[in-house]
């Protein structure tokens, strides 16, 4: 039979529809209804939520998978004991998440036929390596992190199946059982999967695509109502009176505009309480997160004029639109677009070779379509983007944009052809207690001399912000060694504007707008696969003093570099290090996991002030590491380098150092080489050419000139010598060819 909804059109067309219980977390007012789940007491594992507490997360009791207690956005979060205890007794244990929290909620149900949109998400927007729980209802919850300023829709239509989940919002935890199909929420079971505590910063590209605006108009409410005033103000409505489907509309539409669209849950719990809607949650969830929110769109006053009569003025109060003697108007006005203020254009700059507006405060860009969408209702006059051309809009032109650290806004002054995106930011360097720090750094790398090259880089990266250190650092460690708190101590110390934090598959696209306007690049964990991609596409990043930034439909053009690097990996063979490589310094830490306590007090000194202390200490360093200089020669960079080398590779420079045959001469073959491989260890791609590639940068052999005149004990081989190479250039060819014959006569004879 077809549901109602799919009949008068409320609901989308795209598949079977699930209830409202198993697509949304239910807002406060049916928290308390009394829905009972399949409990499997025998099958929780409390034991999964260590991993949760040592991410920080706030730990909540949920009944299935919807929150147990009413308010529960504000009510203090469970101790890990009782977090343990509860599911030790049979209940779920949910994770209510932070501004600084993104899960992505992945439901396979959902998705159109024959499509893998979290393959495509990945393609379009990249997607690093993160630590997933496998949902009960066969899905996936992938923790990231993003900045806490950063508000996120709750979905993209072009990705149905997907939901972005932030603030406001919360998921079940692993150890739990999914209500309805007594399934485990489990973690990865690959002994080298990420923790909840290395969940990486959510690509730029992305950020970009499911940010919210920060607002719609300027009397249309974007954001202002929490969702559980939501859930209050909709208990006063009738749900019947709606099931008119443009009457719906337009009131899922003020909703959704009124919460900044985190309102979801609370607008499908009272969609579907309507027996007729009961079961299009997943339906009216799709049409939720297809809404978007643009100036003159329909605003929170439809949905305070949808409240009982009596109500109007208590809601209208609640949000301080009225003063307690005024009556809130029982029409709806069209919005009335924001006049134009004194100094608002000078809020904006244009690029000329970005071809892009700039917004001063926070180095927002818009393309000149997206700005004219922007700003052309309040400009009545004609064409708004000619009016900028032409200057009867004064918004400062430029010819070209720079990073460019330490600098003013404008280096060249206001009418300069160069503006700087660079901003300061960071925490202030104050003097104070860097135990915690020095401490850390000596369990991370006690080794002395690696210790001090790590300290040194940081002291360059915090000392000197104008200048280019012309290699990376790359920090190999065990996983949840803590080796990734350097990056969140830095990226306090130089401050989110400053810091950029690419996936793997932003390094090695071609788009590289990811790099701009970024004194430091964290990369979280550098791939083994492509290792060599990886290497070639950082090449020019790390050393060259331009960047070209290029973005999928913008004009290309280049900025100053002042971009570093700070990686870190897991895996030995990260990069493949080629012989006298200047680029990379590698240090390895033979650090291993400490207890939970270790870790309580490292990340509690970031949170109270540590990174201050710490950009003190490394103000006053004194450096001795040459940042213009090439990358220091460490034991770490030599094991990746030889780890990272074929099979063939490796077996040859062991024989090569321990003097043995056919090394054990100056003078050597190709075909020497290809045979002393054995036969298991050569590999499928062309051994010849592989071997006069080793020979020639890794062992720094000299290819001298064959013997060509027809000789019969002088074959017409070309020889290569590993030592003395002018000595036996000197000789000429038909010496070498002697001198190799004598050598190996036994086996010539044969």
């Amino acid at each position: 039979m077809t549901s109602p909804a799919f009949e008068n059109g409320r609901a989308l067309e795209c598949g079977a529809s699930a209830s409202a219980e198993e697509m949304s977390v239910v807002s406060d007012a049916s928290e308390n209804a009394g829905t009972a789940f399949a409990e499997v007491p025998a099958s929780r594992d409390p034991k999964a939520l260590i991993a949760h507490v040592k991410a920080g997360h706030d730990l909540i009791p949920v009944d299935g998978k919807v929150p147990a207690e009413k308010g529960w956005r504000r009510s203090p979060s469970l101790s890990p004991g009782e977090a343990r205890s509860r599911m030790a007794r049979g209940r779920n244990i949910g994770v209510r998440l932070r501004d600084t929290d993104l899960v992505i909620d992945v439901d396979p149900r959902h998705f159109t036929e024959n499509d893998d949109p979290l393959g495509r998400l990945k393609a379009d927007f990249g997607l690093p390596d993160a630590p997933f729980v496998r949902t009960g209802g066969g899905g996936l919850h992938l923790y990231m992190r993003k900045p806490p300023a950063i508000r996120v829709v709750n979905g993209l239509p072009e990705y149905l199946g997907i939901e972005f989940k932030s603030l406001g919002r919360q998921v079940v935890a692993a150890g739990s059982i999914h209500p309805e199909t007594a399934k485990p929420y489990s973690f990865d079971d690959d002994p080298l999967a990420l923790s909840l505590s290395e969940a990486p910063e959510a690509t730029t590209a992305r950020l970009k695509a499911i940010g919210k605006p920060s607002a719609a108009s300027p009397d249309g409410g974007f954001g202002e109502l929490e969702p559980e005033r939501l859930a209050e103000w909709l208990g006063w409505i009738d749900v019947s009176d709606y099931r008119d489907e443009t009457k719906w509309r337009e009131l899922m539409m003020s909703c959704h505009q009124a919460t900044g669209g985190s309102g979801i849950d609370e607008f499908v719990t009272w969609s579907t309480s309507d027996p007729a809607y009961a079961g299009d949650g997943g339906k009216i969830r799709q049409r939720w997160n297809s809404l978007d929110n643009k100036p003159g769109a329909i605003t929170i006053r439809t949905l305070i004029a949808a409240l009982p009569r009596e109500k109007r003025r208590e809601a209208a109060e609640a949000l301080g639109r009225v003063e307690a003697g005024e009556d809130f108007p029982d029409d709806i006005e069209a919005p009335v677009p924001e006049p134009v203020t004194e100094g608002m254009w000078d809020e904006w700059v244009y690029a000329v070779d970005a071809e892009q507006f700039i917004r001063r405060k926070d180095g927002e860009k818009c393309r000149q379509s997206q700005w004219k969408a922007l700003y052309a209702g309040r400009y009545p006059d004609g064409d708004i983007l000619n009016a900028v051309w032409k200057e009867r809009i004064p918004v400062r032109k430029f010819e070209r944009l720079v990073y460019l650290p330490g600098r003013p806004e404008f280096p060249d002054g206001e009418h300069g052809p160069r503006y700087n995106i660079w901003r300061k930011s960071g925490v202030e360097a104050k003097p104070g207690d860097v135990s915690v720090f020095l401490d850390h750094m000596a369990f991370l790398f006690p080794n002395e001399g690696d210790r001090n090259l790590v300290l040194d880089y940081l002291a360059l990266l915090t000392q000197k912000p104008d200048q280019k250190i012309h290699f990376a650092l790359l920090v190999r460690g065990s996983q949840g060694t803590g080796k990734s708190w350097i990056g969140n101590l830095m990226e306090k110390i130089i401050g989110r504007p400053n810091v950029v934090r690419p996936s793997n598959d932003e390094v090695v696209s071609r788009w590289t707008h990811w790099m701009e306007g970024a004194q430091l690049a964290i990369v979280e964990e550098l791939m083994t696969l492509g290792r060599l991609e990886v290497a070639n596409r950082l090449k020019p990043v790390i050393t060259d003093p331009m960047i070209r930034i290029e973005e999928k439909g913008c004009s290309l053009y280049s900025i100053p570099n002042h971009l570093n690097f700070l990686c870190f990996t897991n895996h030995d063979d990260a990069l493949k290090i080629e012989h006298g490589d200047r680029r990379w310094l590698v240090v390895f830490s033979p650090a291993i996991k400490q207890e939970a306590a270790y870790y309580e007090r490292l990340f509690g000194y970031l949170a109270n002030g540590g990174a201050a202390f710490v950009k003190h200490w490394l103000m006053q360093r004194r450096i001795v590491l040459n940042g213009h200089g090439v990358a220091p020669e460490t034991s770490g960079k030599e094991t990746m380098r030889r780890m990272a080398m074929g099979d063939a590779e490796s077996y040859l420079l062991d024989l090569f150092e321990a003097n043995e045959a056919p090394f054990d001469f100056d003078l050597v073959r190709v075909d020497d080489l290809v045979q002393a491989v054995p036969a298991k260890l050569s590999g499928k791609s062309n051994l010849r050419s592989r071997m006069a590639k080793f020979l020639k940068e890794e062992l720094g052999a000299v290819a001298h000139t064959r013997y060509t005149k027809q000789h019969a004990n002088r074959p017409s081989w070309q020889l290569w010598s590993l030592r003395k190479h002018d000595v036996w250039e000197g000789i000429g060819a038909s010496g070498r060819i002697d001198a190799y014959v004598a050598h190996y006569s036994i086996d010539l004879m044969r």
